[in-house]
């Protein structure tokens, strides 16, 4: 039994310390080495929408489940702000209440969606996302 044991064993181990010392030798690059952020222009508002209901969920679900949030929108945003309200709400419980604490600010700047979460009594910024958005008058 024990020579069964150290047959798995060995491999094991080898392909474990195969992985030190690995690393290129040298200083890393100070930048990014890759960009995750998408094209500017790139994101229809649909999929600004997904993208915006993900991210705001999951920060949501995770610092403040279930509690009301006003929404503070200009025109262009108005309709695409209250849809990611309600999908929020679908992932972390989070319910539209204009007189709550935590308002979701939103507006548009030319190709680009600017959200952001704001607590109104310490008047902070909770988190904010700009989301580039291609406006092709269909997907609204």
């Amino acid at each position: 039994m024990k020579l069964s044991v150290l047959v798995r064993l060995v491999p094991v181990a080898a392909l474990l310390l195969a992985g030190c010392e690995s690393l290129p030798p040298g200083v890393p690059p100070k930048d990014d080495i890759v960009k995750n952020d998408p094209p500017a222009g790139e994101l229809s508002p649909r999929k600004a929408e997904n993208l915006l209901i993900t991210a705001l969920g999951l920060y949501t679900l995770r610092e403040m489940p279930g509690i009301g949030i006003a929404l503070n929108s200009d025109q262009a945003t108005l309709i695409p702000a209250a849809r990611i309200l309600k999908g929020m709400g679908a992932m972390s419980g989070v319910r539209f209440d204009s007189q709550a604490q935590v308002e979701l600010r939103s507006s548009a700047d030319g190709n680009s969606w600017n959200f952001e979460l704001f607590d109104r009594k310490s008047k902070t910024v909770l988190w904010h996302e700009e989301v580039p958005v291609v406006m092709n008058g269909q997907d609204r």
